[in-house]
């Protein structure tokens, strides 16, 4: 059982995670919208953008799950596979667990 401290403590973390998943979202979407229709130099920068702002999601999203992880004492997986079966741990619906919203993710 999560004592109060660690679940506050879990709160706060994910509230900053997310913080930094709405700034990479806002800041893949202008990428997108700043898109040159044609491909040159400045093209391929944006594109660049949009894929290092892909990853730093993948990344929070990642740290995310780690930090829910180690509150609920879980662990976080390991092994040359370990960032799979963290994504497929968090994805799977286990009675007596909240799923977020429709995100398909339960904790």
């Amino acid at each position: 059982m999560i004592k109060k401290p660690e679940l506050l403590r879990l709160d706060a973390e994910l509230s900053d995670e997310l913080s930094n998943l709405e700034r990479v979202v806002n800041i893949i979407k202008s990428r997108i919208k700043e898109l040159p229709p044609v491909s040159n130099n400045i093209y391929d920068v944006y594109v660049d953008s949009i894929a290092h702002n892909l990853e730093n999601f993948y990344l929070a999203v990642e740290e995310i799950f780690k930090a829910i992880c180690v509150a609920t004492e879980e662990g976080i997986p390991s092994g040359e596979r370990w960032h799979s079966i963290l994504l497929k741990n968090m994805s799977k619906e286990i009675k007596g667990l909240k799923k977020l919203g429709g995100s398909g993710l339960y904790f």
